[in-house]
């Protein structure tokens, strides 16, 4: 790698990427362009560096045209026969003299066929804003020295007729909100966005925008104080996000307060302040909040809230709700388990083996139940209980199937039960409708590692009918994930738990 000796020179770049940012600026990555000349040269690579007092890291928007004046240096680049010479430009001074059209370029290689990125940046390059009239008057003249086929000119009015916003998407691009995001939040609010956001712009933090990202936009861009109550409100609904990365689905004020004041400064947010982002966020639905009868306050972040509502619900219906296809015949345990005993005695070369008394209660009682738990530390017997069981369980001919959480536990539970064992997300990619039935047998082994995201979509997959057995030791591997599954049922007293 050789470097040339530096120079102050004036060129105008598009950005194409933002390769990092920070409170000292932001190095961007793009290529030389010549809007007069046409020229868009995406073999000559730029590297800008530009300091923080002299643009925000909103003002470099991805897809626009900057002039930059500063000391650049050339960099040559060997990787085996592959050579290329990198600019890279310390910038003293930034223009824009494009704004991106990133949305509409997006907007256009996204949805139109026979327009790809390429080609919808020659649009905007030719147009400029131009292009939004132009898309609304479906005027061919305009573009057909770029996109000569009739039949894709058709196409392209036609899609833009349909649901193409020039106004939302002038909106995002004005706004400074970046592409990645712009496209999920237009995607989910369509024509509304504009109402949306304006209404209040930390809805953005639902469609993965940090808080910082995010709150920049709000204050800069739309003119929220910092004693706003949207943003008191938004930062209790961030920290309670924060809150579930740390393994909890719930926390009191207490519990999120130092987030939030971190996340707020420099507002220093009296308790009364609080008080109105309360009002305010549960209202908009940000949060959940319940009041104990000794005025304790829980915060639920809303996607926790339904998840355990959901999961609560289901598990609810197994418990009170009997079977709508009942047995045709009745099952003889007792017999059955004395036959398991024999087979076990005869296999193991074990003249004495025999179930004790808690083994044959817990197959009892997990067979008659629609949901149960079997739980005891290492040794204590779970894995011959579940083989005594599942001789049971096949007196009633529904299909069964054993799951945990990672491969290795899975495993493990195959070798020692001596059946088909899969993982939980195998179970619920692979598992068809037919396969299922209408009334399975599910059985969890090292349930203690379930957290509230795997539990709730077992639970969405799986049909009123079923039956549910999870087995583990709440005293083992808790879950990565947020949520305490296994460990909160084993508490309760109304599960049945062996």
């Amino acid at each position: 790698m050789n470097a040339v000796a530096p120079a102050l020179i004036n060129l105008a770049v598009r950005v194409t990427s933002i390769r990092s940012a920070n409170r000292k600026g932001c190095i961007a990555f793009g290529h030389r362009v010549d809007i007069e000349r046409g020229l868009n040269d995406r073999a000559s690579p730029v590297v800008v560096r530009v300091p923080a007092e002299i643009a925000k890291l909103s003002d470099i928007a991805i897809g626009g045209i900057f002039e930059v004046y500063g000391e650049v240096s050339t960099v040559r680049r060997e990787h085996g026969a592959f050579v290329i010479n990198e600019t890279t430009v310390d910038a003293q001074d930034l223009r824009m003299v494009r704004p991106s059209g990133a949305q509409v370029i997006q907007w256009l290689s996204d949805n139109v066929k026979g327009v790809r990125e390429v080609k919808a940046t020659k649009l905007w390059d030719a147009l400029g804003e131009r292009l939004y009239v132009a898309l609304d008057q479906a005027d061919h003249s305009a573009i057909e020295s770029i996109i000569p086929s009739l039949e894709v000119r058709t196409g392209l009015f036609q899609r833009w007729l349909q649901d193409g916003d020039a106004k939302t998407l002038r909106f995002v691009q004005d706004k400074g909100i970046p592409l990645d995001l712009a496209r999920k939040v237009i995607r989910f609010h369509k024509k509304n966005t504009i109402a949306a956001l304006t209404s209040d712009p930390y809805r953005l933090l639902s469609f993965s925008g940090s808080w910082q990202q995010v709150d920049e936009i709000a204050r800069r861009q739309f003119g929220v104080a910092v004693d706003d109550p949207r943003r008191l409100a938004a930062a209790l609904e961030e920290a309670l996000y924060s809150s579930a990365e740390q393994g909890h689905t719930c926390s009191s004020l207490g519990d999120i307060q130092s987030t939030v004041t971190a996340l707020i400064k420099p507002h220093a947010a009296p308790a009364s302040a609080l008080a109105q982002a309360l009002i305010v966020g549960s209202k908009a639905g940000q949060f959940v909040c319940l009041t104990s009868s000794d005025g304790e306050m829980t915060f639920y972040a809303p996607g926790t809230w339904l998840m355990e509502r959901q999961c609560a619900q289901f598990i609810q219906n197994l418990l009170v709700t009997p079977e709508l296809q009942p047995q045709l015949f009745t099952t003889d345990i007792t017999s059955v388990l004395d036959q398991f005993e024999s087979q076990e005695r005869n296999h193991l070369g074990l003249p004495s083996f025999r179930l004790n008394d808690a083994q044959r209660n817990a197959v009892h009682t997990s067979f008659a139940s629609r949901f149960s738990v079997i739980t005891g530390g290492a040794g204590v017997g779970k894995t011959t209980v579940l083989k005594a069981l599942y001789k049971v369980l096949d007196t009633t001919g529904r299909p069964r199937f054993q799951m945990a959480l990672s491969g290795r536990a899975t495993a493990r539970m195959s070798e020692a039960t001596g059946e088909l064992a899969t993982t939980i997300a195998g179970f619920l990619r692979n598992v068809t409708d037919t396969e299922l039935g209408l009334a399975p047998i599910v059985v969890i082994d090292e349930a203690s590692m379930i957290d509230l995201v795997t539990f709730y979509r077992l639970v969405q997959r799986l049909p009123a009918q079923s039956q549910l057995i999870l087995v583990g030791d709440p005293y083992q591997l808790p879950p990565i994930g947020a949520g305490l599954v296994l460990h909160v049922l084993c508490l309760l007293g109304v599960i049945v738990v062996v």
